[in-house]
């Protein structure tokens, strides 16, 4: 009986591995993300840019090879949520981007469907000086 019970756990254990039900071990954040800065064509190269949502703001000094800024959100913000969301790039008294646009959170499972953790994020790109959501991939 053992034996057959044995056979049976590892069969149950495999298949859903087969099937591409199991769940992997990757994690995730709720954020705001603005992709694809293209930091050489807003000749952005050593300014600051500053991106903020819901008042929580993340500064970073771009560089030729920076392609992107993030800043969490609240935990607790659920997918179809807006987020007021801006972005700032300045080089001294100089604005190369000043933009503010709702962003709506959706949901994130990087482990699959049904599988832990379940987070809320968006992707914004520039585009003419302003903040858009980025095109899903």
């Amino acid at each position: 009986m053992t034996g057959r019970v044995w056979k049976f756990v590892a069969a149950a254990c495999f298949i859903p591995v087969l099937a591409g039900c199991g769940c992997t071990s990757a994690g995730c954040g709720s954020a705001v993300a603005v992709n694809n800065l293209n930091v050489a064509s807003l000749n952005a190269v050593g300014a600051i840019a500053t991106l903020c949502a819901e008042g929580v703001c993340h500064s970073s000094v771009l560089e030729k090879d920076t392609v992107g800024l993030i800043v969490p959100v609240n935990e607790g913000r659920s997918a179809g949520d807006v987020v007021d969301t801006t972005l700032r790039i300045a080089r001294g008294d100089t604005v190369l981007v000043d933009s503010r646009s709702p962003a709506v959170l959706i949901e994130v499972t990087p482990n699959g469907p049904r599988c832990a953790p379940v987070c809320t994020s968006v992707v914004l790109e520039i585009r003419d000086g302003k903040l858009f959501p980025s095109a899903p991939e």
